[in-house]
């Protein structure tokens, strides 16, 4: 090959002159630099011919400067003689080398490039796309010219590398060309469906909207095609009804993935298996006969138990056969479960199935009989004996009259008085009592204690079944009795508060107070009645009550009957065993422990009426008459008495206990003993043997008596 060194060398040799005095120089017939006898006998040339070959290349140049053959116009036989590829290819602009047929080395001769393709000789890869030229005709039928031969945005020899068809715009027939698979969806070229799901490239793109890229678009564990061809899901959307669980999981789990509540029990398939651990395909999980849903959003039951309450009776049974509670295993807040009472034959939603004024659970814990109201029959009821007179329900106690009370409590036991109030003796009256029947000197009197009532504004008459009540409406209507120390009791006292009340209509979601007891300045409540209204508009009548610096909380709570219109009689007990007792005319509604521990301080005014702190809008909107307090809790047979009969609170009048005779023998015995003598048939005896004949004696306790009515 012609080096830059050699091409120096040989021209200094052809332009050296002769110097003067030498050898005379060789003849050169044809000036071509070639002494002829050297192309006569060593070159074999024309020595008349400078250009032997006829390829415009003088002999001497071709031999000393290009080293080409000058006995060939195309020395490496590429197409193009020698003269041409040395002075410049007419295409290239760059000369090639006569003596290389490929100068480029890119599998195409010189000639070839520059005379039958017009790719460059001296550049391998004429469009610069990857491939040599020869390759792209010889091998890949490419055009060496054009670098995306297939005009697919990707060049030749990318797509030699990613084994596409650089002749075919769209390789594997999907409709998307190679270079937008390639470059703008990242799908293969070569693949018409990418992610093997049956789904072509081009479908998933512009009709189904799911990936190419992804057999399972949604990630709901089921395949583009399944969902597409075969299911009616969507295959784009994990959850197709929207109802909390995977299409996938549906399938797996037997629910109907385009029906969010599979089983129609009002509850969505999600809810059932992600929140309430509920069949999603059994309308009625726990084979209660309720549906799900209702157990959730109209009981409040548990849809995955039975019997919510754990109470022993199925929720079913205890909204339509018992009417007891699902949610409360006591409805009847009595200590015993609904279910056990059941059992038992006692009434789940009655706390005193027999009406003694005990609860059942009470009675099992002291030994009675729930179901009989004189457990030892001796005519005293068992609540009576526990609560009033502290004797034994279990043990008989003399009671001559069988009126209810033990003789040793009875100021007449040998009359049945019923509980008639004019029987009952001082002890036994209240310690207060304002009958509201007229206003005397601007107050209401209380001939009890003494203690009256004033009214902070005028209160408006209104008739009651016990004379006259008064209205309450506006919320300044009140009625202020001053601080006694007689309505202090210690935290063991029993009492008890009782009156009349008609309520009007309320708003609802509203409260006030009907009579308080109320520590000041401390924050404590002794005790506090209030008549409410709910959210839902049900009234009620509340007693709270409150250690000083706690919360106050409820003692007793109640409904009243919507359908009550009339006048209520109300009453509050509080028990020796720290138990408050709310009676609605003279029946049991509520009874609960008292959570508190603190005494019945009242350092205020007693207030009846006046408005809730917290709502000052709102007055009392009832009528009241016949408010009394207690310093004892009255007996269900006292309080049933006064709720029927209405309170006539007198001195007794009773003269049982008297000796009118004077004769030291009481009344009562002397007329004992009259009767007996009588029925004997001694009716002129002296049976008592106290000096007087027995018909003395009852003619004298009679005379007494008419003389005392």
């Amino acid at each position: 090959m012609l080096t830059p060194a050699r091409f120096a060398t040989a021209l200094a040799a052809l332009l050296t002159p002769v110097a003067i005095g030498s050898a005379a120089p060789l003849a050169d017939s044809d000036s071509d630099g070639l002494p002829d006898d050297q192309e006569i006998n060593l070159y074999h040339t024309d020595p008349f011919n400078p250009d032997t070959d006829g390829d415009t290349l003088l002999d001497g140049p071709e031999i000393f400067l290009y080293l080409t053959n000058p006995l060939a116009a195309d020395t490496d036989d590429d197409g193009l003689d020698d003269g041409t590829e040395v002075r410049a290819v007419t295409n290239s602009g760059t000369n090639t080398d006569p003596n290389n047929p490929d100068t480029d080395h890119d599998g195409l001769t010189d000639g070839a490039e520059a005379l039958l393709y017009a790719t460059n000789p001296r550049v391998p890869d004429t469009d610069a796309d990857g491939l040599n030229d020869g390759d792209e005709l010889l091998t890949h039928a490419t055009d060496p010219l054009d670098p995306d031969s297939d005009d697919d945005n990707l060049e030749d020899g990318q797509e030699i590398t990613l084994a596409t068809d650089p002749n075919n715009p769209d390789t594997d027939d999907d409709t998307i060309t190679d270079g937008d698979e390639y470059f703008l969806h990242q799908t293969d070229p070569t693949d018409p469906d990418t992610d093997a799901d049956t789904l072509d490239d081009a479908f998933e793109l512009f009709t189904s909207g799911t990936s190419p890229l992804l057999p399972d678009t949604d990630d709901d564990g089921l395949t583009d095609d399944d969902e597409w061809l075969n299911l009616p899901t969507s295959p784009t959307d994990p959850d197709t009804d929207d109802d909390g669980l995977l299409d996938g999981d549906e399938y797996a789990l037997g629910t109907d993935p385009i029906d969010p509540d599979s089983d129609n029990d009002g509850l969505s398939d999600g809810d059932e298996v992600n929140t309430h651990a509920t069949s999603p395909t059994n309308p009625d999980s726990d084979g209660d006969t309720l549906p799900d849903g209702d157990e959730v959003n109209l009981y409040n039951t548990d849809p995955a138990s039975a019997d919510t309450d754990a109470d022993g009776i199925d929720d079913n049974d205890e909204l339509f056969v018992t009417g007891t509670q699902p949610t409360n295993p006591d409805s009847d807040d009595d200590g015993i479960d609904d279910g056990d009472e059941i059992a038992l034959a006692l009434d789940p939603l009655n706390p005193d199935t027999d009406d003694d004024s005990l609860e059942d659970g009470r009675e099992l814990d002291a030994g009675t009989d729930p179901l009989d109201p004189d457990t030892d029959h001796d005519g005293v009821g068992d609540g009576s004996e526990i609560d009033v007179f502290g004797t034994d329900p279990l043990t008989p106690d003399p009671n001559a009259d069988a009126d209810g009370i033990p003789d040793a409590f009875d100021p007449c036991p040998f009359t049945f008085d019923e509980f008639d109030p004019d029987a009952i003796g001082p002890e036994q009256l209240p310690i207060a009592i304002w009958d509201l029947d007229e206003l005397q000197g601007g107050v209401y009197t209380d001939p009890v204690s003494g203690l009256d009532a004033a009214p902070a504004s005028p209160l408006t008459p209104v008739p009651s079944p016990h004379g006259t009540g008064l209205h309450f409406s506006e919320p300044d209507d009140r009625l202020v009795v001053p601080y006694d120390p007689a309505f202090e009791f210690a935290s063991t006292q029993t009492f008890t508060v009782m009156l009349f009340i008609k309520a009007d209509p309320r708003p609802q979601n509203t409260q006030t107070n009907i009579l308080t007891l109320r520590d000041h300045p401390s924050p404590g409540i002794p005790i506090e009645i209030r008549f409410s209204t709910s959210i839902s508009g049900t009234r009620e009548i509340t007693a709270w009550r409150q250690d000083a610096g706690s919360p106050s909380r409820i003692v007793a709570l109640a409904q009243i009957n919507p359908a009550e219109t009339g006048w209520l009689h109300v009453a509050l007990t509080r028990t020796a065993d720290n138990r408050f007792q709310l009676w609605f005319d003279g029946q049991l509604a509520n009874a609960r422990n008292d959570p508190t521990t603190g005494p019945f301080t009242n350092l205020a005014d007693l207030v009846i009426g006046g408005p809730y702190p917290f709502d000052p809008t709102t007055g009392l909107l009832a009528s009241l008459d016949e408010i009394a307090i207690f310093n004892r809790a009255l007996a269900q047979e006292e309080i049933q008495q006064i709720a029927q009969n209405g309170p006539e609170y007198t001195e007794p009048n009773c003269l049982c206990p008297a000796d009118l005779t004077g004769d030291g023998v009481v009344d009562n015995a002397d007329i004992g003993a009259f009767v007996n003598a009588f029925l004997d048939g001694q009716p002129a005896g002296d049976f008592n043997l106290d000096g007087i004949l027995d018909n003395a004696d009852i003619s004298a306790f009679v005379n007494a008596f008419l003389d005392a009515c």
